[in-house]
């Protein structure tokens, strides 16, 4: 691990994209911040008694534990940060450009690995960046940024699993899973990265019966123990509350007249116009998929977004609600950028779309939902 970052850092500056989307990535996390200015309001403050919680050890009335749950690390961090600069909104802010930036650069990353085009990589990645849900939520006094941006961590050390050869791959596997350990204890969107890890387990090791055992032991220990001991600290502490609690409460809260009219207004904010850009993507994925089973020969690239599509499923578990279904949204681009590399110039041709893309997801809170909102 401490290997990789090394050759991470000291490869950094020679790719000049990768250093064009830090700067741009580090401006957009401050734009948002400023431009949309949340407030500490809402479900904000549930993370802020949960922080006082933490610091005296003196409980509220009625009060929660499932932020500590659920969010343990995020809480401390902003804990961390706050012991430099004694204000709780500078710290949050910190920590979710920190989270916005990390996430941007791993996606980038991955997207550049998957597409092996610079550009199309550095344009997916603003698509990524200047998600609705991404600038709305994501820099928002949430922890949602933290989750998507180790979720993202993972997929990509995951495809350097796919991508090597032998059992020199394992680390890449064995990094991935612990990302999703840690980022469990940031916010739960993180396990779900783990569909992907077992399926590669599968595909690298079939039919190798004792390899799958041990190593689904393994990922499986460093994937969700962090989390299992996190529901045991607080069963203990705080009258036996567990993340099942906290599940079955929002089965009762979120009732829908009709949910699959929520997940298609839902969807259609958190990408706007992209979504023409995912179905020419789309339909190259097809292409890609029928000429994978004529050839019998697997493209791991198909294989892996197969994966990740198979993963966004998880949404179906939780609520209808837009920042919750932005975990679809990095295999939603990554199929779209299948598209956006088969055009001949893409700055020239996909900026002015990003840039109406951007425009849309800044504006969507204060004036385009109300505005197309349908009364059903």
């Amino acid at each position: 691990m401490i290997e990789y970052l090394h050759k991470s850092i000291s490869s950094f500056g020679r790719d000049r994209h990768r250093v064009v989307l830090f700067f741009v990535l580090v401006f957009l996390a401050f734009f948002s911040a400023y431009v949309l200015n949340h407030k500490i309001e809402g479900d904000s403050l549930l993370y802020v008694n949960s922080i006082e919680v933490l610091k005296t050890g003196v409980q509220f009335i009625d009060f929660i534990p499932m932020m500590i749950l659920s969010t343990y690390l995020g809480l401390k961090l902003i804990m961390l940060f706050n012991f430099f600069t004694n204000d709780i909104a500078i710290s949050w802010l910190i920590l979710n450009s920190i989270m916005y930036v990390t996430m941007g650069l791993f996606f980038h990353a991955l997207l550049k690995r998957i597409v092996k085009n610079n550009q199309v990589a550095f344009l997916g990645t603003l698509f990524l960046a200047t998600n609705y849900a991404s600038v709305a939520f994501g820099m928002a006094y949430m922890m949602d940024i933290g989750g998507w941006a180790f979720y993202i961590a993972s997929l990509y050390f995951s495809y350097r699993y796919l991508e090597s050869e032998g059992d020199e791959g394992n680390k890449w596997l064995y990094i991935s899973s612990a990302v999703v350990g840690i980022g469990g204890l940031y916010k739960e969107y993180a396990f779900v990265a783990y569909v992907i890890i077992f399926g590669l387990i599968l595909f690298r090791n079939w039919k190798d019966w004792s390899k799958i055992f041990w190593k689904v032991v393994v990922t499986c220990l460093l994937a969700f123990t962090p989390f299992l001991l996190m529901n045991i600290y607080t069963f203990i502490k705080f009258d036996q509350y567990t993340y099942l609690d906290w599940f079955l409460h929002n089965q009762n809260t979120y009732t829908y007249q009709n949910r699959p009219v929520e997940f298609i207004k839902s969807f259609g904010s958190i990408f706007n116009i992209g979504w023409f850009l995912f179905l020419g993507g789309f339909y190259i994925l097809l292409k890609r998929l029928k000429e994978m089973f004529l050839n019998r020969n697997i493209d791991k690239d198909i294989l892996f977004i197969a994966l990740i599509i198979l993963s966004s499923f998880s949404v179906l578990l939780w609520p209808v609600v837009t920042r919750v279904l932005f975990i679809t949204m990095p295999v939603v681009i990554i199929i779209s950028s299948l598209f956006i590399k088969k055009i001949k110039r893409p700055f020239l041709v996909v900026t002015p779309i990003l840039i109406i893309y951007a425009v849309l997801s800044y504006l969507m809170d204060a004036y385009i939902l109300d505005f197309v909102n349908l009364p059903f």
